[in-house]
């Protein structure tokens, strides 16, 4: 792609220009959502980032419409960092955005508001929230001191009694959450933090490593896999575990998702894929690769954002949607 039409140049202006993407999520195949954040780097002036409140976005893109019509945005004030997921249900399918200090945008099905996380020493929020996920058809979040819990309706989150007891210590809580169903979850973080919940009760996982663990992937092959510290991979399920790469980034993965029939893992640097327990850098062209970060998966659809610019892939093929340094350099 040489050159974008000149409507999509002016949209691109009017809601991406000046800001950088932290998160995607897929709500359908046909609806793909950003949350963004100001990037204070390119400012005039030089500022200090702990005395200013960045602004943010959450920017949906319709593919159903007609260009012109395709984006829009809804800026987003008191949110302290921003994450984004999809609740199916309850009440009705919506897309989430959340500040790690649990403040909540909702938006879709013809309403947006705004609501908070309770915080509650028995879930779902005991400190910071660090991580949106589907699972079956409640949307989860957890994060720090073990907490975790699910949106249950408009201003309704439940926690878990008994829930996992609380983490005193840095190198214990949970960063990421995943699930086979609603009764077969894992949650992982911190040092070798590892927990199961059977639908009843949680149980912490016998875990072969003390290693700093990111992100976890209940994939469709029956495996859980749990990326570590600089892209250590370990693949398994309760109390039995195997590392299936021993890793040598500069940085972990950040998102790991099943789509067809591969593990699919991101971070700033990249797109790798892990398939009968090996992993390896994904075969993708580099106009795909720039757009490494995040990831979401849903609906037929994997979605891929970044600094670099977004990108999909449906029926086995790859589309960019844009190219953040092309579409800098024409905007000038």
């Amino acid at each position: 792609m040489d050159r974008y039409p000149l409507i999509f140049m002016e949209e691109y202006r009017k809601y991406f220009l000046g800001y950088n993407i932290l998160g995607c999520a897929v709500r359908s195949r046909d609806v793909l959502c950003f949350v963004l954040q100001e990037d204070y780097t390119q400012w005039p002036v030089e500022v200090d980032d702990d005395d200013i409140e960045l602004k943010k976005r959450f920017i949906p893109y319709i593919r159903t419409k007609p260009e012109g019509r395709q984006w829009s945005a809804a800026t987003l004030t008191g949110f302290d960092g921003i994450l984004v997921g999809f609740s199916p249900v309850p009440p009705k399918p919506q897309v989430i955005v959340t500040g790690v200090r649990g403040h909540v945008y909702a938006t879709g099905s013809g309403e947006s508001y705004h609501e908070d996380i309770p915080l509650d020493e028995s879930g779902p929020k005991r400190g910071a929230i660090l991580r949106l996920k589907t699972i079956d058809e409640h949307l989860y979040v957890c994060g720090n001191r073990r907490s975790v819990g699910r949106r249950m309706g408009r201003g309704q989150w439940q926690g878990y009694s008994p829930m996992p007891p609380e983490a005193e210590g840095v190198r214990e809580g949970f960063d990421d959450i995943d699930g086979f169903s609603e009764d077969d979850i894992y949650a992982v973080g911190g040092a070798g933090d590892v927990w199961h919940f059977d639908g009843t009760r949680w149980r912490q996982c016998r875990f072969p490593s003390d290693l700093l663990l990111q992100c976890v992937c209940c994939a469709g092959d029956g495996y859980v896999y749990i990326g570590g510290l600089m892209g250590t991979v370990f693949r398994g399920r309760g109390d039995t575990w195997t590392m299936i790469h021993e890793g040598d980034l500069s940085i972990p993965f950040k998102d790991m998702v099943w789509y067809e029939g591969e593990v699919w893992c991101t971070n700033d640097y990249g797109l790798w894929t892990i398939r009968d327990g090996v992993l390896q850098e994904a075969a993708v062209s580099s106009d795909v690769k720039v757009c490494s970060g995040y990831m979401s998966s849903r609906d037929g659809v994997l979605l891929l954002a970044g600094h670099g610019g977004a990108a999909f892939k449906q029926n086995g093929a790859w589309s960019i949607i844009f190219h953040t340094l092309l579409m800098s350099d024409e905007a000038d």
